[in-house]
């Protein structure tokens, strides 16, 4: 299936402009290349793993199509490089639509029928406090400087490359206690403005590691000016509740965020094709996943639907009917729906009034138009009005306090 089908849907187009027909040894074969990164997540391989399948696995070299024995030897950095630079094009989503959009047509499945869902990705990096996270993220911007700009190095104080990259002494932060955690933080983050404002204007502003210097400091801290004979800078830490919970939580993985429901790590909207149970195919159809999203924890379902639909039109694979969970049956995602001609079935969300024990609209009798009849005690309303966003009914006071 994967010679004859997916083989020729690999994307070599978009490597091509990084390769000269007259500068350097020839490449390898890129149909091979891209084939051997896609077959080493499919078999979830090491890179070493991945350099003796494409060697002597006899099933590897059918599947890519292997016709001359320099093709059968990568080095391990050879794979690496092909997969920055495959990473660094973007070339995964055009890998998954070329080769999704194949093997729907190569066995013809129905995609009227989709659903759709999210799940967590939850990181595996390690958990930091506060302090961790300044503490990693001047380690991180010192060592990348002392290898990108050496000069510039020198001039970073020596205590803090004690503190934070060496971390040895009695000034080590390792060495903390719990109990002196709070001040520490405070004189963490003046060493941090510090580095902010001393490489403010040099060539090292320029570096990752700073940008996340300086988100770091605008999520955790508080920077005032303190007047004294001559103004200083000082930077205050934030209360908890005042940080962002799509800030860094780690500078291993700054992309990531917390939800308190799911954890630390990423969100991702998939959706799938499905054929009912008591439908019958001979040979089943198998279920394809269309569509993939990664965001932040912090973003909400709902909001991810139009991205899907927009791809999904693009492609010519839109749904007839959409299966989905309450986080997708709000309002406006019904009505989208409708207006990209599709059959949303999802049950309402909740009422945040119905959350908290408060009464709502579905405790109230309603006529056709929405106006409210009875109250939940049956009581007729003396009067009813309805506005865009506003819909009022008036009552008996007294006999409601005495009802209730």
């Amino acid at each position: 299936m994967f010679r004859k089908h997916l083989l020729d849907e690999l994307p070599i187009e978009e490597l091509l402009p990084h390769f000269d027909d007259r500068i350097g040894r020839p490449s390898k074969d890129l149909h091979i290349v891209i084939g051997v990164l896609l077959l080493q997540q499919l078999h979830d391989l090491s890179d070493a793993a991945t350099v003796e399948a494409l060697a002597f696995n006899m099933a590897w070299h059918y599947a890519l199509d292997v016709r001359s024995e320099a093709d059968c030897y990568f080095c391990e950095k050879t794979l690496r490089n092909y997969r920055r630079l495959f990473i660094a094009e973007g070339l995964d989503k055009v890998l998954f639509h070329r080769v999704t959009d194949r093997l729907v047509r190569a066995f013809n499945v129905n995609t009227d029928h989709q659903r759709m869902d999210s799940t967590a990705l939850r990181s595996a990096m390690r958990s930091l406090t506060r302090l961790g996270i300044v503490v990693e993220t001047i380690s991180k911007f010192a060592r990348e400087l002392e290898r990108v700009h050496p000069q510039l190095h020198t001039q970073i104080d020596g205590e803090i490359i004690c503190r934070y990259v060496d971390r040895k002494g009695s000034g080590c932060f390792a060495n903390t206690a719990p109990s002196a955690s709070r001040r520490t933080l405070v004189e963490a983050g003046c060493d941090l403005l510090g580095l902010v404002v001393q490489f403010k204007d040099t060539a090292a502003a320029d570096l990752p590691g700073y940008t996340l210097l300086d988100q770091v400091l605008k999520e955790q801290f508080e920077v005032s000016l303190e007047q004294d004979d001559k103004p200083t800078a000082i930077a205050t830490p934030r209360k908890p509740g005042d940080m962002p919970c799509d800030g860094i939580k780690s500078p291993a993985d700054p992309d990531a965020s917390y939800n308190a429901h799911r954890g630390l790590g990423y969100m991702a909207q998939i959706v799938e094709t499905y054929v009912e149970d008591d439908e019958e195919e001979a040979p089943r159809l198998p279920d394809l996943i269309t569509f993939v999203s990664v965001h932040k924890m912090t973003v909400h379902d709902k909001n991810q639907l139009p991205t899907a639909f927009d791809d999904l039109t693009a492609r010519s694979i839109v749904p007839r009917v959409l299966l989905a969970d309450s986080h997708y049956g709000s309002a406006d995602c019904m009505e989208l729906a409708t207006k990209c001609g599709v059959s949303l079935m999802a049950p309402a969300q909740t009422s945040k009034g119905s959350q908290s024990g408060r009464l709502t609209l579905e405790d109230f009798s309603l006529d056709e138009g929405g106006l409210v009849l009875e109250c939940p005690n049956g009581v007729t309303p003396i009067s009813t009005s309805a506005a865009t966003a506003k819909l009022q009914a008036r009552d008996y006071g007294e006999f409601c306090a005495l009802a209730w």
